[in-house]
C-alpha cells in the first residue's frame, strides 16, 4: 500500500484500517471500485463504511473534475470575490433510497453537471462539501462580469441537475476576501479563503427553493439589469447579526446584438454619405413593396459591415423601426450546407444550451409563426437541420431527399418573405465569399422571387466574390472605395485623440491606404507605443501591427492568440483550455490581454467564455504567424480536444479540416466520410461531394486503405449523381467498380454496378454496367437480400435499353417477386420505380418502342393491383407522353391533368414542371404558345438553376417572332458554353436550341450545338421521366447541319429521323421532321430537290391538319406565300 493512501486514511480518520487494506493489496486505484458489501467482508462497521464511501465519492469527483488544478503557488491576496455554494436537495432521503454504490454514482454525476456549469462560465470550482458545491469566480483570475458569470452558473446548474432527475438549490454572495493556496501537514490546499462570504453564500443556499438561485444585495448591484429579479425582502440569517436583504433570481434578459459585441468601442463614421444615400433609397423604394437587393462589395477593413450598422441605426429612428435578420458566412463552413441559415435560425428562435428537443421545438415553431401559416410543415423541414427531431409533426413521411430539399428550400424563402408582409424587412448576409452552395442557392431563390416583396436584401462580400445575380433588375452593386486622405485623418483622430501627434496622424493616413480598418488598427498601435514621432514603431502592414501588438502581449498571450487563430475565427474558452491542459482561469490573463487590445472580443453573454477575432484579417495574420510545423502541431491538439469532447454540436468537417492541415490523413479521412454522409443526410449534394473529394483525396496517398477508398468513392459517386454531375458520377462509380473487383468487395462492386447503370440511364453513354451487374449477381451471396433485388432491377433495365426484351422482363419480375417475398416495401417501390424508368425515362432507340409500350400498360396494372399510389401518377403521366407522341392532344391534356390531381395527394415536387412541359408542347403544336409563356416564366423564376428552362424561353420568343429577345437570350446560354448537365433534360435541353440556333442562322454556334447532339443521334429526345419524347434527335442534327451548309449530313440525318420517327409512331415529329427536310432540300436547289421538297411539304401540311398542328399548318401556309 502506497504511503498516499496511508495518509489519506489519516485525514479521513480512518487510518486504523491501514493494515487491513495493505493485507487485501488494496490501492488509491482500487478505491473507486470499492462497494459497501466489500467494505463489510473487510470487517468495516456502519458507520466507517458509509464514511469511506463519502470520502472516495469526493476524492473520485475531485480527480475527474479536476477540481484541484495544476495551478502554480498562489500567494494569499486580498480581493472581492464572488462565491457560489450549490447544495443537492433531499440529499437524505436519496441515501436511503440508494445502495450506496449507486449513490455515489448519482453524487458523481450531480457534481459533474454543477461543476461543468461552473466551469463554462469561468468560475473555479473550490471544494466538495459533502454533496455542496464551493465555487469561486474571480480567482484566481478576475473578471469584469464575475458575479454576472456566478448567477449564470447558478442558473445552468440547476437545469443541468434536473435534467438528472434531480434537484438542486444555490446561493451566491460577493464580497471582500482573503484568497490563496494554504499548505498544512504538507498538503496543499488551493485557493483556501478567509472572510465571511463563503458563510453567506452558504445560508442563502439555505434560503433558496428548490431550483432557484438566491443572491446578495452586492451580487445584485454588481449584475445591474442583467437578469430579472424578485425581491424577497431583509432575511434573518443564522451567524449575521443584522438582516440580510436578499433577492430571488427569476432569468436572464435578452442579451445585446452579435454585432455590437464584436465591434467594440466604434470610432466615429466617416464619410460614406453617397454609399448610405443609394442604402436608404433602396429601402424606401422597397417599401413600396419593389424588392431590392444590394452587393456590397469591398476589400477585407473596408467597413462594409459599419455601414450596414449604420443604416440599422437610421433606420431604428423611423416611427416604426424594422426588424433586421442577420446571417453570417464562415471560411470554415464554405462547404457546410445553410450554416449561416442554421446558425440564425438557433439565435433568432433563442436556443439555450439547457433546452430539451421539445423547448427547441417549440420556440422554433414560434420563429416560423412570424412568417408563415403552415408551421407544422415547415417545422418539420426546419427541425432536422437543426439536428431536431421531426416526428411530433408525421408530416413530409413520403417525400424523397430531393423533394424535401426542394420544400426546404422553398419554406426558407417563404419565411423570409412572410416576414416582410407587414414590415419592410432589412436582410443582410455578411461575407458572400465563403459562401456555402446550399445558401447560395436560397439566396438564388430568394433573389428570384422578392421582386414584389417589401423586403432589402444586403449582401457584403469581398472582390473577389463575383455571382450573377445582377442579372435581377431589382439587384444593385455597390463597391466601398478607400478613404481619401482627409477622411483617414479623421477616422485616425477619432481613435487616437490627442494623445497622437499631426506628424504620427499623418503617417497613418498615408500608411493606411484609406483602409478604415487599418486607420484604425495603426493608430491603436502607435498608441501603445507611447511614442509621437515618425519613428514608432507603426507597422508598414496590418499584419507587421498585430504581430507588434502579440509581441508586447507577452509569450503566453501572443501563442494564446495564434492557438486561437488555428481554431477559428470564433472560438470559446472551452476549446482552448482542453488544448492547452489548462483551466479556464489559467488562460484568463492572456485572454484579457487579448481582449483589451481589441484583438479578440467577447462574443456577447448568450455563451460564456466566447471569443471572436475582430477581423478575420487579424485572425488570417495571427494564423499565418505561425511556423508550419506549429500550426500542424495546434491543429492535431485542436482535433483530439474536439474528437474528445464527444458533442453532437461539433461538426465532423471542423475535426477532418483539422487534421487534415496537420497532415494526419488517417485521422481526418474518417471525418470527412462522416461530414459528407451528414451531407448528404441534409440533402446537401454539392457539400457532400466537396467532403467526400477531401476525404478521397487523402485516403489515396495511404497505404493499405483501398476499402475506405473504395467508400469515399461510392459516396461520392452519390453525391456527383445526386449534383447531376453524371459524367463525373459515371467515372467516379466505374473506378469504384475497378477497385472493387481488385480488392474482393461483392457488396462494394454491387453498388459500384448500381451506380454506373444508373448514371448511364442519363448520359446516353454506352452500356458497360451490363457486364458489371453481371459480375454483381455471380459475386454476391445467391440468398435474397435487397442489394441482389436491386442488382436484378437495374440488369434487367440495362438489358432492355440494349433490345434484350424477354431477358429483361425475366428480371424484372425476377426483382419484383424477391422484394414482394422480403416484405420490403421500400425495395418494392424501386423495383417498381426502376421498371417505369427503364420504359420511359431516357432516349431509346425505336425498335423498343412498341415493347415499352405494351410494358407502360402492364405496369399500369400492376401498379393498381398494389395500389401504389406514387407510381400510378408516373403511369399516368407517362400515358399523356405517349398521347402526345400519337398527336392525341386532347387526350394527353386530360391525362396530364389527371396526373397532375394525383400527384397533389402524394406532395410530387416535381409534377408541376411536368405538367408545365406537356401542356408547353401541347399548345405550341397547337399554335397557342402565348398562353403557357407567363407559366414558364413563372418556373424559370422559382426554379431558376433547371437547366432546360431558358432554352424554353428562347425558343417561345422565337416562335412568336420576338426575334431580338430570342437572339439575346441565345447568345448568353452561348456564352456560357451551353454548360447543361449531363441529365436526363439534356437531349431536350439541346434540342430547343437547335431549333433557335437554326432560325437564327447562327452559323458558329451551329457547330458547337452539333457536336453536343451528335452522341444521340440514334435515340429519341426524351423529357425526364414519364413528360415528352420530341421523336428523333437526328431531325434536330439535320436542321444543323443545313444551318451549317452542309447537305449531305443533313440529308442523312433527316432521312435517319424519318425512318425512326415512324417507328416511334411519333406522327407530329414525323410532320415536323417532312417539313424541315423539305426546307433543306428546296435551300440547297438541286435537280429533282424541288418535287422530293413538295411532296415532303404537301405530306407534312396533309398531317397537321389531320392532327391539328396549328403552328405548323401557319408555318406551311406562310411558305406557300
Amino acid at each position: 500500500m502506497s504511503d498516499e493512501l496511508r495518509c489519506w486514511l489519516e485525514q479521513i480518520g480512518l487510518a486504523q484500517h491501514a493494515e487491513t487494506f495493505a493485507a487485501s493489496d488494496i490501492d488509491l486505484d482500487v478505491l473507486p471500485e470499492l462497494s459497501d458489501e466489500d467494505l463489510k467482508e473487510l470487517g468495516l462497521s456502519l458507520g466507517h463504511r458509509r464514511r469511506l464511501l463519502r470520502a472516495i465519492v469526493q476524492r473520485t469527483s475531485e480527480s475527474v473534475l479536476g477540481a484541484a488544478p495544476d495551478t502554480p503557488s498562489r500567494d494569499a491576496e486580498r480581493r472581492q470575490l464572488t462565491v457560489l455554494f450549490c447544495d443537492l436537495v433531499g440529499s437524505t432521503e436519496l441515501s436511503r433510497r440508494f445502495d450506496p454504490e449507486d449513490l455515489r454514482e448519482l453524487i458523481r454525476r450531480y457534481q459533474d453537471a454543477v461543476s461543468g456549469a461552473v466551469v463554462r462560465h469561468g468560475g473555479y470550482v473550490a471544494n466538495f462539501l459533502g454533496d455542496g458545491i464551493i465555487a469561486y469566480f474571480g480567482w484566481p483570475h478576475a473578471d469584469e462580469d464575475n458575479a454576472a458569470q456566478a448567477v449564470l452558473a447558478g442558473l445552468d446548474a440547476i437545469i443541468a441537475v434536473r435534467e438528472l432527475s434531480l434537484r438542486a438549490h444555490a446561493g451566491i454572495a460577493s464580497g471582500p476576501v482573503v484568497v490563496g493556496d494554504l499548505d498544512t501537514a504538507g498538503r496543499r490546499q488551493t485557493g483556501a479563503v478567509a472572510g465571511e462570504t463563503p458563510n453567506l453564500a452558504a445560508r442563502l443556499e439555505a434560503l433558496a427553493e428548490p431550483d432557484q438561485v438566491v443572491i446578495d444585495e452586492l451580487t445584485r448591484q454588481l449584475i445591474g439589469a442583467a437578469f430579472a429579479l424578485e425581491d424577497i425582502g431583509p432575511q434573518n440569517l443564522k451567524g449575521f447579526a443584522e438582516p440580510v436583504r436578499a433577492w430571488r433570481v427569476v432569468g436572464e434578459r435578452p442579451v445585446e446584438s452579435r454585432f455590437e459585441a464584436r465591434a467594440g468601442r466604434l470610432t466615429p463614421f466617416v464619410g460614406r454619405q453617397q454609399e448610405m444615400a443609394l442604402l436608404l433609397e433602396r429601402f424606401e423604394r422597397a417599401a413600396t413593396g419593389e424588392g431590392q437587393a444590394v452587393l456590397l462589395a469591398g476589400e477585407a477593413g473596408i467597413g462594409k459591415s459599419r455601414l450596414v450598422q449604420m443604416l440599422h441605426e437610421r433606420l431604428l429612428t423611423a416611427s416604426s423601426p424594422p426588424t433586421r435578420i442577420r446571417m453570417q458566412c464562415a471560411p470554415f463552413h464554405a462547404a457546410s450546407a445553410l450554416h449561416p441559415v442554421i446558425r440564425h435560425l438557433r439565435y433568432a428562435a433563442g436556443f439555450l444550451d439547457e433546452d430539451g428537443p421539445e423547448e427547441r421545438l417549440d420556440k422554433l415553431e414560434a420563429l416560423i409563426r412570424q412568417g408563415a401559416d403552415n408551421v407544422r410543415e415547415s417545422a418539420a423541414l426546419l427541425a432536422p437541420l437543426l439536428s431536431l427531431p421531426d416526428d411530433r409533426y408525421g408530416v413530409l413521411l413520403d417525400l424523397t431527399p430531393e423533394q424535401r430539399n426542394e420544400r426546404l428550400m422553398r419554406a426558407l424563402v417563404d419565411q423570409l418573405l412572410g416576414l416582410a408582409v407587414g414590415n419592410t424587412v432589412p436582410y443582410v448576409l455578411e461575407d458572400a465569399h465563403w459562401i456555402d452552395a446550399a445558401t447560395r442557392d436560397l439566396i438564388e431563390r430568394l433573389l428570384a422571387r422578392m421582386a414584389s416583396s417589401r423586403i432589402l436584401v444586403l449582401i457584403t462580400h469581398r472582390p473577389e466574390f463575383r455571382p450573377d445575380w445582377t442579372r435581377h433588375p431589382h439587384v444593385t452593386t455597390l463597391t466601398l472605395n478607400r478613404l481619401s486622405r482627409g477622411q483617414a485623418v479623421e477616422v485616425a483622430r477619432a481613435a487616437g485623440g490627442a494623445m497622437l501627434s499631426e506628424e504620427i496622424v499623418a503617417i497613418i493616413g498615408e500608411r493606411a491606404g484609406g483602409v478604415p480598418l487599418f486607420i484604425e488598427e495603426l493608430t491603436k498601435s502607435a498608441l501603445e507605443d507611447g511614442k509621437t514621432s515618425d519613428e514608432s514603431h507603426i507597422p508598414e502592414t496590418l499584419q507587421a501591427s498585430l504581430l507588434a501588438r502579440l509581441d508586447r502581449l507577452g509569450g503566453e498571450a501572443r501563442e494564446l492568440a495564434q492557438l486561437a487563430a488555428v481554431i477559428g475565427r470564433e472560438f470559446d474558452t472551452q476549446l482552448l483550455c482542453a488544448v492547452t491542459g489548462k483551466k479556464s482561469e489559467a488562460i484568463a490573463p492572456s485572454l484579457e490581454g487579448l481582449v483589451g487590445s481589441e484583438i479578440v472580443l467577447p462574443a456577447g453573454s448568450a455563451r460564456y467564455g466566447a471569443y471572436v477575432f475582430r477581423h478575420a484579417l487579424i485572425q488570417e495574420a495571427a494564423y499565418q504567424s505561425l511556423l508550419l510545423a506549429r500550426r500542424r502541431q495546434y491543429h492535431r491538439d485542436v482535433a483530439f480536444a474536439l474528437e474528445a469532447m464527444q458533442s453532437g454540436a461539433v461538426e465532423p468537417e471542423i475535426i477532418a479540416q483539422h487534421y487534415t492541415a496537420a497532415e494526419l490523413p488517417e485521422q481526418a479521412v474518417p471525418h470527412w466520410l462522416r461530414a459528407g454522409e451528414g451531407a448528404l443526410g441534409r440533402f446537401a449534394g454539392l457539400a457532400a461531394a466537396a467532403h467526400f473529394e477531401r476525404g478521397l483525396q487523402l485516403a489515396r496517398g495511404l497505404p493499405q486503405a483501398q476499402r475506405q477508398v473504395l467508400e469515399l468513392l461510392l459516396a461520392l459517386g452519390s453525391a456527383l449523381d445526386r449534383t447531376e454531375r453524371l459524367r463525373d458520377a459515371l467515372a467516379t462509380f466505374k473506378e469504384a467498380a475497378a477497385l472493387a473487383l481488385e480488392v474482393g468487395s461483392p457488396v462494394g462492386l454491387a453498388r459500384a454496378a448500381l451506380g454506373v447503370e444508373d448514371t448511364e440511364l442519363y448520359t446516353g453513354a454506352e452500356r458497360a454496367s451490363v457486364e458489371l451487374l453481371e459480375a454483381a449477381l455471380v459475386a454476391l451471396d445467391p440468398g435474397e437480400t435487397v442489394l441482389r433485388c436491386r442488382v436484378l432491377s437495374q440488369l434487367g433495365r440495362a438489358l432492355l435499353d440494349r433490345g434484350e426484351v424477354e431477358r429483361a422482363n425475366e428480371l424484372s419480375r425476377a426483382a419484383t417477386d424477391m422484394a414482394r417475398h422480403l416484405g420490403d416495401r421500400r425495395a418494392l417501390l424501386d423495383v417498381l420505380l426502376c421498371e417505369r424508368a427503364a420504359r420511359t425515362g431516357y432516349p431509346y432507340s425505336a425498335s423498343q418502342f412498341l415493347d415499352i409500350r405494351r410494358a407502360l400498360d402492364e405496369h399500369g396494372g400492376s401498379l393498381q393491383q398494389h395500389e401504389l399510389n406514387t407510381h400510378l401518377y408516373f403511369n399516368v403521366s407517362g400515358r399523356a407522353m405517349r398521347a402526345i407522341l400519337s398527336g392525341e392532344f386532347a387526350e394527353a391534356e386530360r391525362l396530364a391533368g389527371q396526373a397532375l390531381e394525383a400527384a397533389r395527394e402524394f406532395r410530387n415536387e416535381y409534377a408541376d414542371g411536368v405538367y408545365g412541359v406537356q401542356m408547353f408542347t401541347i399548345r405550341r403544336e397547337q399554335g397557342r404558345l402565348a398562353e403557357v409563356a407567363p407559366i414558364l416564366r413563372r418556373f424559370i423564376d422559382e426554379n431558376p438553376r433547371d437547366a432546360a428552362w431558358r432554352p424554353g424561353m428562347a425558343l417561345i420568343a422565337s416562335d412568336l417572332g420576338f426575334h431580338d429577345a430570342a437572339r439575346k437570350s441565345f447568345e448568353d446560354l452561348a456564352a456560357g458554353g451551353f454548360a447543361f448537365p449531363f441529365d436526363a433534360k439534356r437531349t431536350l435541353t439541346l434540342s430547343y436550341l437547335a431549333e433557335v440556333c437554326s432560325r437564327l442562322v447562327d452559323v458558329d454556334q451551329a457547330e458547337r450545338l452539333y457536336d453536343l447532339l451528335l452522341p444521340y443521334r440514334d435515340l429519341a429526345v426524351i423529357a425526364p421521366t414519364t413528360t415528352v419524347c420530341c421523336g428523333s434527335a437526328a431531325r434536330y442534327l439535320g436542321m444543323l447541319a443545313a444551318t451549317l451548309g452542309d447537305w449531305g449530313e443533313a440529308e442523312e440525318h433527316f432521312a435517319a429521323a424519318l425512318t425512326m420517327d415512324e417507328q416511334l409512331q411519333a406522327w407530329p415529329w414525323l410532320a415536323h421532321t417532312k417539313h424541315e427536310f423539305g426546307l433543306m432540300l428546296r435551300a440547297r436547289g438541286r435537280p429533282r430537290d424541288h418535287d422530293h421538297a413538295a411532296k415532303l411539304i404537301a405530306a407534312a401540311a396533309a398531317s397537321a391538319e389531320r392532327i391539328g398542328m396549328a403552328a405548323l399548318q401557319q408555318k406551311i401556309r406562310l411558305l406557300g406565300r
